[in-house]
């Protein structure tokens, strides 16, 4: 399988498994990065030591922790950046050292570049790493893709391509999270619902990361659908697919209280389009908000505590049906 081989930092997570998993029904060859050695991956060690493999067509990094888990103190704030810039820098490094290196190099970035201007529509022509940093995602992703870029006489050789990633729909990430409150009739759009919700499932993202690896793409492709909503058109759409009312909302203070720092992340967006990502030549799968959901939710399984609730309901005699029953 000469020249069909992957290497991807971040492999084992939300996108990157579903990304080894399209790249392996288009015939390649898929390594994963990993700290501890086994059968198809290689460690960071042995990158950092001995380089990018040989014979490997493009290298992939996906690595990151999660942004909404923890509350952003300083040592937080330090852990988000390094575990995006750290593993994207080795890479960097690796490929600008290397004697024989792939033919593109695909980065993680998110949506979160954007400034939050309900007035304004973007696309990847905005010149967002000219920008000041108006808060700290803005922060995380411009230097995230500043860690991506290689030496001009290496860039000219490797295409690099920065994917921006909007919010993924899919069996786990945000939809896992934001998912338990609909299915018992309880959620809603959060304040006033006007905010736009830059959505992509997951199948479209790793869709649109395999484009990158395989086609004669450069520079920053948006990952969101084209099918843009609003947070309560969103919530609208979810309440359909699970058959639940939605006739609640979540008030924005309650939002700043909960997540403090973080909160702006869901009380305000962006209308952000996927321009190039079409003009490149990708076609999407899901542009519709309710078939992306029906998709979406299908996959899923229900959690632990959703179990439980059903099982203590059930033992109450309480007459409701759950769409995981």
């Amino acid at each position: 399988m000469s020249g069909r081989k992957v290497l991807i930092g971040g492999g084992s997570g939300f996108i990157g498994s579903a990304l080894g998993e399209t790249l392996k029904r288009k015939g390649f060859e898929v390594l994963n990065i990993s700290r501890s050695a086994g059968s198809g991956k290689v460690t960071w060690s042995e990158i950092k030591e001995g380089g990018i493999p040989s014979d490997v067509h493009a290298v992939v990094s996906l690595s990151g922790a999660n942004i909404m888990e923890k509350k952003w103190t300083e040592e937080r704030k330090k852990e988000l950046l390094d575990s995006r810039i750290t593993p994207t820098k080795i890479l960097a490094d690796a490929i600008s050292n290397s004697k024989e290196p792939p033919k593109a190099f695909v980065t993680g970035s998110a949506i979160g570049i954007y400034p939050s201007d309900p007035s304004l529509t973007f696309d990847e022509t905005y010149p967002a790493l000219e920008k000041p940093a108006e808060n700290f995602a803005i922060e995380i992703c411009q230097q995230w893709e500043k860690a991506g870029e290689l030496p001009n006489n290496i860039s000219s050789k490797v295409r690099t391509v920065h994917v921006r990633t909007g919010i993924v729909l899919g069996d786990g990430g945000a939809l896992s999270q934001m998912i338990f409150p609909f299915k018992f009739g309880l959620g809603g759009p959060i304040g006033s619902g006007q905010q736009w919700f830059p959505w992509i499932t997951l199948r479209d993202i790793a869709g649109i990361f395999a484009h990158a690896v395989e086609n004669d793409v450069n520079g920053v492709l948006n990952g969101v659908s084209p099918g843009i909503v609003t947070n309560e058109e969103f919530s609208k759409g979810l309440g359909q697919v699970l058959h639940r009312p939605v006739i609640l909302s979540v008030p924005e203070f309650a939002m700043n209280m909960l997540y403090q720092e973080r909160a702006f992340l869901v009380t305000e967006g962006s209308k952000i389009l996927p321009k190039r990502t079409i003009e490149s030549g990708y076609q999407f799968k899901d542009t519709n908000i309710v078939d992306a959901l029906k998709w979406a939710v299908e996959k899923g399984k229900p959690t632990d505590l959703e179990k439980t609730i059903v099982t203590k309901l059930k033992e109450t005699n309480c007459k409701i049906k759950f769409i995981f029953l």
